[in-house]
């Protein structure tokens, strides 16, 4: 998998500024939300930076963790005041059902470079987790992720319900029922 610059990255964060400067009062964070995975653009750090300095706003990168095994992606989200990584199953075959990953990405790697991350990092980690029915919702594999997200001293857990996807595996509705009868 290789990462490079999609954008010009001074015209994107010049713009940014631009919007922060003239908002300023109503801006608490500048979040680099995945349309794809924002980790991939081996820009993010320079674009991170350069925000902070000009803004003092902080940064956030809501990211699927699949790059964090790579040292230049744990570099480049360091310095973002907050991370959330995407955990949506320890177990392989459930999360290549659920997030459909690049064939060459192993969870084994995603979760050691997740764990990595969390060694260096002084901001706000969080995690976010998608539960869909009949496919990562039962006790064993709720306590299976658990387990793998107490490891990493996070601020907050989100848990997501499914309610709605055009996925084809995605389909069916994860029930708050269910949800509650896995914990």
């Amino acid at each position: 998998m290789e990462r490079k610059c999609f954008y010009d990255w001074r015209g994107i964060a010049s713009e940014i500024v631009g919007f922060v400067v003239e908002n300023r009062n109503s801006v608490d964070y500048v979040t680099f939300v995945p349309d794809g995975e924002p980790t991939l653009d081996a820009c993010l750090g320079r674009t991170i930076e350069f925000v902070k300095r000009e803004t003092g706003v902080r940064v956030a990168v809501l990211t699927n963790a699949s790059l964090l095994w790579m040292e230049s992606v744990r570099g480049n989200s360091e310095s973002a005041d907050l991370v959330s990584v995407k955990v949506d199953s320890v177990r392989g075959d459930v999360w290549r059902k659920i997030n459909r990953p690049h064939p060459s990405l192993r969870l084994d790697r995603v979760l050691e470079g997740i764990k990595e991350f969390t060694v260096g990092y002084k901001g706000v980690l969080i995690s976010e987790t998608m539960l869909v029915q009949d496919v990562n919702t039962s006790r064993g594999e709720y306590r299976d992720t658990a387990l793998f997200l107490k490891e990493l001293g996070l601020s907050k857990a989100y848990h997501l319900y499914t309610y709605k996807t055009t996925s084809r595996i995605l389909r069916q509705a994860t029930h708050r029922e269910g949800f509650n009868r896995g914990l």
